[in-house]
């Protein structure tokens, strides 16, 4: 008798974890798959992993969210499955971990290995970055650990990771506090911006200053409008126009264009009469004629151009390295940039040669040596 009923619960229990649930059944009666599936390419241009999934996302971690059916598990960078396909969503991996979502519609913390350490009761997650990560909750946000315990109240209408335990926070006001919740500037500007550097903008009253977290130290000077730092200079505007300054907020040169914006690299575009672009440096050195319709940001040493609706690149010097012949193309990175062609999308080197096939139907810039696609032509 004990036998039958162990037997009887065995099947029962395995019936009852294979029969989907009724969230899961409604998910599928309404999915629709691609047309074309997901794989991913190496640099020579041949595929390294089978296009047979729904979605990929990008190979920003040795392992990588991948959709099979209609189902997000993990894979590694050779394909093997790491996670079973098995959630309803699912995040990228941060610092070893990740959130997922079951047909339950219950989100979990999961680790490498897939084995769930918490279920969470929050709807919105960003990714861990030295070991926090900030969650939210009914348009409030708060802190948790990399074991899933809160550690910072769901209390806050803004809440922003700056580095080293502290964050850009809102009551009403905006200010900056620790992870124990202590202000390190109090709750009184309009808005805080956030800097990948050590200093941040902040508004008040309309105007905006420059704040030195590192030193807790304002600038003297209040701007209409001022920029994150790129390097050692800012662009700020004040009533009399355009300025550059320095870390220690000293004014490096006054500019006379009436219009200007950093694009990285150490350097601004400006903007003529004419509306044709140029690019000056922080010094005010000028480095091109105001020439080219279009400007983009400098990435990789490199800056996307167009005129006449076609689109080439310079190196950081401002002169041209692949002349504008190209109907569509993006930002070189790791060496390789994607243009679109009539025949489809492919690479080019920094040289302006096809490096990759224009046969793509959708493909991705490369990150860890593979690159995601979506079929080819």
């Amino acid at each position: 008798m004990t036998t039958a009923l162990v037997i009887f619960g065995f099947y029962s229990c395995k019936t009852e974890i294979n029969n989907p649930s009724p969230i899961e059944m409604q998910y599928f009666e309404d999915y629709t798959p691609p047309q074309y599936k997901w794989g991913f390419i190496g640099k020579s241009g041949e595929p390294v992993i089978d296009a047979i999934y729904d979605d990929l996302r990008d190979a920003n971690s040795k392992i990588i969210a991948a959709n099979l059916k209609g189902k997000w598990g993990f894979i590694d960078l050779n394909g093997n499955k790491v996670v079973d396909h098995k959630y309803k969503q699912a995040f990228d991996f941060s610092e070893n971990r990740c959130f997922v979502q079951d047909f339950n519609n219950n989100w979990l913390l999961i680790n490498e290995d897939g084995d769930s350490i918490k279920q969470l009761p929050y709807t919105s997650f960003k990714p861990f970055k030295d070991g926090l990560s900030i969650v939210g909750q009914a348009n409030r946000y708060g802190v948790i650990d990399t074991s899933g315990s809160l550690i910072m109240n769901i209390i806050y209408p803004t809440l922003k990771y700056i580095k080293d335990g502290k964050f850009i926070a809102e009551k009403i006001k905006h200010g900056i506090i620790n992870i124990k919740g202590n202000e390190l500037l109090p709750f009184q500007f309009e808005k805080i911006y956030y800097s990948k550097t050590e200093v941040l903008r902040v508004k008040d009253d309309g105007l905006y200053a420059f704040y030195n977290i590192e030193k807790n130290m304002f600038s003297n000077d209040k701007y209409l409008k001022c920029y994150n730092f790129d390097g050692n200079f800012a662009l700020v505007k004040t009533k009399s126009g355009y300025a550059s300054v320095d870390k220690n907020f000293k004014k490096v040169h006054d500019f006379r264009y009436a219009y200007l914006e950093p694009i990285d690299g150490g350097f601004l575009k400006y903007k003529t009469s004419n509306n044709l672009y140029g690019i000056v440096d922080y010094k005010g050195n000028v480095m091109t004629k105001p020439e080219f319709e279009l400007l983009n940001r400098y990435r990789s040493n490199m800056i996307v151009y167009s005129n006449n609706n076609l689109f080439g690149y310079l190196d950081n010097s401002g002169k041209e390295l692949i002349s504008p012949i190209l109907p569509l193309v993006w930002d070189f990175k790791d060496g390789l940039a994607r243009i679109i062609t009539q025949n489809g999308i492919g690479f080019i080197n920094n040289k302006g040669k096809m490096v990759i096939e224009d046969q793509f139907y959708e493909i991705k810039d490369f990150n860890n040596g593979i690159a995601r696609y979506q079929s080819i032509r």
